[in-house]
């Protein structure tokens, strides 16, 4: 759905605490078009985002649409349908153009 994000002039960024190299294997293996961030091994960009999960030690699958003002508009929160995360953060996009 990257294509459809660009059409609407939308950054699209990953984040994981994983390592750079394990990221890039990652980004290589599935192909993907838009940057990956490093948070290790801080991670205190999840940390900040309230996505790190102390307890276990890993970062949960939230999406964040934040608009060009920096104003964050929507979360999306949900670590089982990756597909609702492309979806959803899509149409939130959406909404702010409109």
């Amino acid at each position: 759905m990257h294509e459809e994000f660009r059409k609407l002039n939308t950054q699209v960024w990953g984040s994981s605490v994983d390592l750079i190299p394990s990221q890039a294997a990652f980004a290589e293996h599935c192909g993907l078009s838009y940057r990956l961030v490093s948070g290790y091994p801080s991670h205190e960009a999840a940390k900040t985002l309230g996505a790190w999960n102390e307890e276990r030690s890993m970062i949960r699958r939230v999406t964040y649409v934040i608009d060009k003002e920096g104003i964050l508009r929507h979360i999306i929160d949900d670590p089982g349908d990756m597909e609702r995360h492309a979806n959803e953060a899509l149409e939130a996009v959406r909404g702010l153009s409109g």
